[in-house]
C-alpha cells in the first residue's frame, strides 16, 4: 500500500521501457500514448485530456479514504504527497515538443481535479520530468523542448507550477558513455529510489531530489547505480531447483523386484466368484417367485377305481393343474422375470460403480502412497490388467456355451397316466366279497376232508379208508369226525386264510395307486420347484454371466484408461521438469541482472552465479524426499490424480517457496556465516570500491558555466543494517568526505548510489545551445 500516490507517465519507448523495468516499485504506471503520427494538434484546447483522465483516474482510487487512512501515519498531520513522474527520449519522433506542454496539463489539470487536496489542502502535487537527451538525436528539436521546459519550470503559480525538479541525462558522461540499456537501468534504479517510503518522507531522503523551490527555473541531471539483492529472482531460483529435485524423486525408477506386485493387484479386481455372488438374488428364487403348491387328492381304502380315475384324478384335477402351472409359468415369464431381470440390471449397474469406485479409490491410495506412488500404480495396474483379462475370457467361454435348454415339461400327463393304469388293476369290493365266500367254502370242504383223511389215517384204528363210519369212534377225537364238525374246523381255518389272502391281494394294489399317486405329487412338486426353478437359475445364472462380462469389460477399459493416465504422467513431469528448468534458467538471468530487465555495469546483483549453489544449500530443506511426500499429499487433497496436479508447475512452485526458507524478511548485510551473508560483503565492497570515484552525471555544460557550476552531491542510501558494512568500506578507501551515506532506505535488499547535480540554468547546458560546436 503507497503511503502517498506516486504516479509514472511514460512517454514512447523509452518511458515504456523505464516503467517495465521498475515493475514492482511504488508507481502506478500511465501510458502517455503518443507519437509521431498521433501527436496532438496545435490548435486543439486540451490536446492531453486522455493522459489527464486516465491520471486522474488513478489518483482518484489512491487517494480514497480507506487508502489514506490505512497507509498514513495516526502521528502525521500531513496531507498525500502526489508525485508525477514524466519519462521520455527527448530524441524520439514527436516526443520533444509535447514534453513541457504535457507537464503542464498535468500540473494544472490535477491540482484542478483534486483542487481541496492538492491547493488549499494539506497535500502536495510535484510534477518532475526525468528525460534522457541523447547526443544522437537532433539537438535543435531538443533545445526547442528545453526552453519550453524552462518556460514552463518559470510559472510559479499554485495553480501551474510543476513543483519538481527537471532531470536531464544524457548518454555520456565525463569519463564513460552510458547504453540505452544502462539508462534504462539508471532511470528505473533512481525513479524507485525516490518513491521508497522512508526516503520520501524525511527531508534528508530523496525529498531535496523531487521538489525544486528555487525562484528561477533551473535543471537537475543524476547518475546512478544500484546493488540490489533479488530475492524474488533467487526465490523464483531456488523454488524451481527444489521443484526439480522433487520431480526427480517423483520420476525415479521403480524396481519390480523390489515390491510384491501381485499383493497390490490382487484387490483392484474381483473374481468370477465374487462378482457372481455380488449380483445374486438377495433371497432365494423358489421364496421370490413363490411357486404354487398342488393339492393332490389321497386315496382312500374304500375308493373304487372309477372314483380315482374320473372322481378325483379326472379331468377336472388334470384341467386345474394344467391351468394352475400355466398361470404361475405365464406370470414368471412376462412379469416376475421382469422384475429380476430389472433387479439384476440394478444390482449390476451398482456393482460397476462399486467395482469401478473401488478401482479408482485403491488406484488413488496407490498413487498417493509416496513420490513414486504412481510409478507402481502403473506397474500394480498392468497386473491387474493381465488378471483381469484372464476372469475375462473365462466369462466369455462361459457364455459362449451357456448351459440352457427348453423349459421342462410337466409330468401331468404320464403320472396320470401311471394312476390310471395302477387304479384299473385295483380288485372291486363287491368282486372279492363274492369270490372269497366262494373260495372260503370250498377251501372249509377241502381242509375238512382232510381233516378227517388224517385222522382215520393217523389217530383211529385201522378200517378200509372206504369203509362207511358206521359208529362214532371212542376217544376224544372221535367227535371231530362226526359232520358237520370237520366242515366247521376246515371253515375256521379256510375263512381267515382266504380273507387274508384277499386283504394283502388288495392292499398291494392299494399301495401301488397311492405310490402312484404320491408319485404324482412328488414329480409336480419337482417340476415345479426344481425343474422350473433350475430352468429359471440358469437363465438368471447366464444373465449374470452377462453382467460380470459387462463388469470385467469396463473395468478393463478403466484399467487401460488408468494406464494410459499413468503412462501420461511421465510425460507431465517431463514436461514440468523442463518448464521448471526453464523457470531456474530465468531466475539466473533475472538475478544477474539485479532484479531489472538486462545484467548492467552500474547496476549489479549481490549474489553471484558463483554464489547461487552455496545460498541454495542454506535455503534447501534437508529432507526433499519427506518435502515431495508433502507435495504428493497437498496436490492430491485438492484435484484427482487423473488430473497430474503435482505435476502443475505454479503449485508446485507456490510450495516450494513455502518449503524454502524465506528470503523476503532476510537482509543480506546483516553481520552472518550464511552464504548469502558473506556474498553480499564481498560483492558490496568490491562494487563500491569500483564506483566510488567512476560514477559522474551524465550532462554537459556549456565551457563558460561550467566552472561555475556547483558540485554535485553524492548520496548513498542504504538500509540500517548496511550501514556498518558500507561505512567499513568508506574507510578502507578514504572516501568518508566524498559521500553522505544515509541510512534511511526501507528496502533492505538494496544500495543505490546517486550523483545529482542541480541549479543549472538553460544556458549553463551545452545541448541548449546546438549553434555551438
Amino acid at each position: 500500500m503507497q503511503p502517498s500516490p506516486a504516479l509514472l507517465v511514460s512517454v514512447g519507448a523509452f518511458g515504456k521501457d523505464v516503467a517495465r523495468a521498475a515493475a514492482g516499485a511504488r508507481f502506478v504506471h500511465v501510458d502517455a500514448i503518443v507519437d509521431a503520427e498521433t501527436k496532438p494538434a496545435a490548435d486543439s484546447k486540451e490536446p492531453f485530456r486522455d493522459i489527464v483522465s486516465a491520471c486522474e483516474r488513478e489518483l482518484s482510487s489512491l487517494l480514497d479514504v480507506t487508502r489514506y487512512l490505512e497507509s498514513s501515519s495516526p502521528t502525521d498531520p500531513r496531507g498525500p504527497r502526489c508525485d508525477v513522474f514524466v519519462v521520455a527520449d527527448l530524441s524520439e519522433p514527436g516526443i520533444g515538443p509535447i514534453v513541457a506542454p504535457l507537464s503542464a496539463a498535468l500540473a494544472t489539470s490535477l491540482r484542478r481535479s483534486f483542487s481541496p487536496i492538492l491547493r488549499s489542502g494539506d497535500g502536495a502535487l510535484v510534477v518532475c520530468p526525468v528525460l534522457v537527451c541523447p547526443r544522437s538525436g537532433d539537438r535543435v528539436i531538443m533545445a526547442r523542448a528545453l526552453a519550453a521546459l524552462a518556460d514552463v519550470a518559470r510559472n510559479r503559480s499554485p495553480s501551474a507550477r510543476l513543483g519538481g525538479r527537471v532531470y536531464l541525462v544524457e548518454d555520456q558522461s565525463g569519463k564513460y558513455i552510458l547504453s540505452r540499456a544502462e539508462l534504462v537501468r539508471s532511470f528505473a534504479a533512481f525513479l524507485s529510489a525516490l518513491v521508497l517510503p522512508a526516503m520520501r518522507d524525511d527531508d534528508r531522503g530523496a525529498r531535496t531530489l523531487v521538489e525544486d523551490d528555487s525562484d528561477s527555473p533551473a535543471f537537475s541531471t543524476f547518475a546512478c547505480a544500484s546493488l540490489s539483492f533479488d530475492y524474488i529472482a533467487l526465490g523464483r531460483l531456488a523454488a524451481a531447483r527444489f521443484g526439480r529435485e522433487i520431480l526427480d524423486l517423483m520420476r525415479s525408477p521403480v524396481d519390480p523386484a523390489a515390491i510384491d506386485i501381485a499383493s497390490l493387484a490382487a484387490p483392484l479386481v474381483p473374481d468370477r466368484a465374487r462378482l457372481e455372488a455380488d449380483l445374486a438374488e438377495p433371497i432365494p428364487l423358489v421364496e421370490f417367485l413363490s411357486p404354487p403348491k398342488i393339492d393332490v387328492p389321497t386315496i382312500d381304502w374304500d375308493d373304487d377305481p372309477e372314483s380315482i380315475v374320473e372322481r378325483k384324478f379326472g379331468s377336472i384335477f388334470r384341467a386345474r393343474t394344467e391351468a394352475l402351472l400355466g398361470t404361475f409359468e405365464d406370470e414368471v415369464e412376462r412379469f416376475q422375470m421382469d422384475k429380476l431381470s430389472a433387479a439384476l440390471e440394478q444390482r449390476g449397474k451398482a456393482c460397476m460403480e462399486r467395482v469401478l469406485a473401488e478401482l479408482s479409490e485403491r488406484v488413488a491410495q496407490l498413487v498417493a502412497a509416496g513420490p513414486t506412488g504412481h510409478a507402481r500404480a502403473l506397474l500394480a495396474l498392468r497386473d491387474a490388467r493381465t488378471r483381469a483379462r484372464g476372469h475375462y475370457d473365462d466369462v466369455v467361454r462361459a457364455v459362449e456355451a451357456p448351459e440352457l435348454s427348453e423349459r421342462p415339461t410337466s409330468p401331468l400327463s404320464a403320472k396320470l397316466a401311471a394312476l390310471a393304469e395302477a387304479a384299473r388293476l385295483r380288485p372291486r369290493p363287491l368282486r372279492m366279497k363274492v369270490l372269497g365266500a366262494a373260495a372260503s367254502v370250498v377251501s372249509a370242504i377241502v381242509i375238512g376232508g382232510m381233516i378227517v383223511t388224517a385222522l382215520r389215517i393217523f389217530a383211529l384204528p385201522y378200517q378200509p379208508f372206504f369203509a362207511p363210519l358206521l359208529e362214532v369212534p371212542n376217544g376224544p377225537l372221535g367227535i371231530a369226525l362226526v359232520p358237520p364238525i370237520p366242515f366247521l374246523l376246515g371253515a375256521a381255518v379256510s375263512v381267515p386264510s382266504t380273507n387274508y389272502r384277499l386283504w394283502k391281494h388288495r392292499k398291494r394294489h392299494h399301495n401301488w395307486v397311492v405310490q402312484a399317486r404320491d408319485d404324482l405329487a412328488q414329480a409336480l412338486e419337482r417340476h415345479v420347484r426344481e425343474d422350473l426353478m433350475s430352468h429359471y437359475e440358469r437363465r438368471l445364472h447366464h444373465a449374470r454371466l452377462l453382467w460380470v462380462q459387462r463388469i470385467l469389460s469396463r473395468l478393463i477399459g478403466h484399467i487401460e484408461e488408468s494406464i494410459s493416465t499413468l503412462e501420461a504422467i511421465r510425460a507431465v513431469l517431463a514436461e514440468a521438469d523442463r518448464s521448471l528448468r526453464f523457470e531456474e534458467a530465468d531466475g539466473h538471468r533475472a538475478l544477474s541482472a539485479g532484479g531489472m530487465l538486462i545484467s548492467s555495469a552500474l547496476h549489479g546483483a549481490i549474489v553471484r552465479p558463483d554464489d547461487v549453489d552455496d545460498v541454495y544449500a542454506d535455503v534447501r530443506p534437508p529432507e526433499p524426499r519427506a518435502a515431495a511426500e508433502r507435495w504428493v499429499q497437498e496436490s492430491l487433497s485438492e484435484h484427482p490424480w487423473v488430473e497430474a496436479p503435482f505435476g502443475a508447475v505454479p503449485p508446485l512452485l507456490e510450495f516450494c517457496r513455502r518449503e524454502l526458507s524465506s528470503l523476503e524478511d532476510v537482509s543480506p548485510f546483516e553481520q552472518g556465516e550464511s552464504a548469502l551473508h558473506r556474498a553480499a560483503d564481498d560483492t558490496v565492497r568490491r562494487f563500491l570500491r569500483r564506483l566510488f570515484l567512476k560514477l559522474s552525471a551524465p550532462l554537459e555544460l556549456a565551457s563558460k558555466h561550467a566552472p561555475s557550476a556547483a558540485a554535485p552531491s553524492r548520496v548513498l542510501f542504504a538500509p540500517p543494517e548496511a550501514r556498518k558494512l558500507i561505512d567499513a568500506v568508506l574507510s578502507d578507501g578514504g572516501f568518508e568526505s566524498g559521500w553522505d551515506v544515509r541510512g534511511l532506505s526501507p528496502d533492505r535488499h538494496a544500495i543505490v548510489l546517486v550523483v545529482a547535480r542541480s541549479g543549472l540554468p538553460l544556458e549553463a547546458i551545452a545541448l541548449a545551445r546546438p549553434e555551438e560546436p
